[in-house]
């Protein structure tokens, strides 16, 4: 199988799992978008192919999907799989599979990512995300021998990523200790330890302490706000950007830090009006983001153009 991808800034993508036997497997588009459970992005495709084929059965669960989503506000990824596997005849067991180890052809490199402890569901969200629909919207005109902040690194896919666009240094930070070090094994897996510095540290409004909340080793949701059903919580230290980079030239940033945004960008104040890095700022962890966010980012510099994106998420890209 030669399942080449081409992603959306038209760049060639090849990705392949391998399991603790060492076999590996390819998947195309529509095998990551089965994984993902994610039907979005694919619904006028799903929906051209079914009604080209006349596959009632199909067409119905696709109006329940959406009906169930947008009137009801409740659609499962078992439903949206379901529907994949209908429409693109997949036959693979990959819940058997059990992945170890994820490949990523990108930039004519081959990227490699421990992934033993995320869910085959998380690997493929994370090849989507950044692979393919360039969700923070990088570029090689905004990476290339710049320094960039990566704060919510989980196991480094965004700075990999920045690393193989040419990047002169990331600073990659990750509160969850157990993330955290596989976020260091992905960068030695990638021979990047020159380029991309990990940080054991969370971003916020002041140098400190506090209790980050998570479920399992790889969770991709952990939060420094409070989760009472969260099975575990770790002190962590938190830092500001202003102090621990006050003299560095910072030439981009990324936040995804589940909620924390506006608190990391006050402690990033002094930094984004002396430098106007180029941003990529979460804009859907809290109700308040999509007014407050914008505000914030204008009161430190008023001559940013702010744009939302939502190739995957909501991004607010600034520059």
């Amino acid at each position: 199988m030669n399942c080449i991808i081409i992603n959306r800034n038209g760049d060639e993508i090849a990705v392949f799992l391998c399991n603790e036997n060492r076999e590996r497997l390819e998947l195309g588009q529509h095998e990551i978008t089965f994984l993902t459970g994610v039907i979005k992005h694919d619904m006028p495709q799903i929906l051209g192919k079914n009604i080209a084929s006349l596959n009632l059965a199909n067409i119905g669960l696709l109006a329940s999907i959406i009906f169930r989503k947008c009137v009801l506000r409740k659609c499962t990824t078992a439903e949206q799989q379901k529907l994949l596997k209908g429409t693109y005849a997949l036959t693979t067991d990959y819940d058997s599979f059990c992945p170890k180890m994820a490949e990523i052809t990108y930039k004519g490199r081959a990227l490699c990512f421990d992934v033993s402890t995320i869910s085959q569901t998380e690997i493929a969200l994370l090849i989507s995300e950044i692979y393919l629909m360039n969700q923070y919207n990088v570029s090689e005109e905004d990476i290339t021998d710049k320094v960039v902040v990566d704060a919510g690194a989980h196991i480094g896919s965004f700075a990999i990523q920045c690393a193989a666009l040419g990047a002169k240094k990331v600073y990659a930070f990750e509160p969850v200790p157990e993330i955290y070090e596989t976020l260091k094994k992905n960068i030695e897996l990638n021979n990047f330890q020159e380029i991309i510095q990990p940080l054991n540290k969370a971003v916020g409004d002041a140098n400190s302490t506090a209790e980050v909340s998570y479920n399992y080793a790889g969770d991709s949701s952990a939060s420094l706000s409070l989760k009472p059903d969260a099975r575990f919580r770790q002190k962590i230290d938190v830092i500001r950007l202003d102090d621990f980079l006050k003299d560095e030239k910072i030439d981009f940033i990324k936040m995804d830090i589940e909620g924390y945004e506006e608190k990391a960008l006050i402690g990033a104040g002094n930094l984004i009006k002396k430098y106007k890095p180029t941003m990529s700022i979460s804009a859907y962890h809290k109700p308040t983001d999509m007014k407050r966010l914008p505000e914030q980012i204008k009161s430190l510099r008023s001559d940013y153009k702010i744009e939302l994106y939502t190739y995957w998420e909501s991004d607010f890209f600034c520059k």
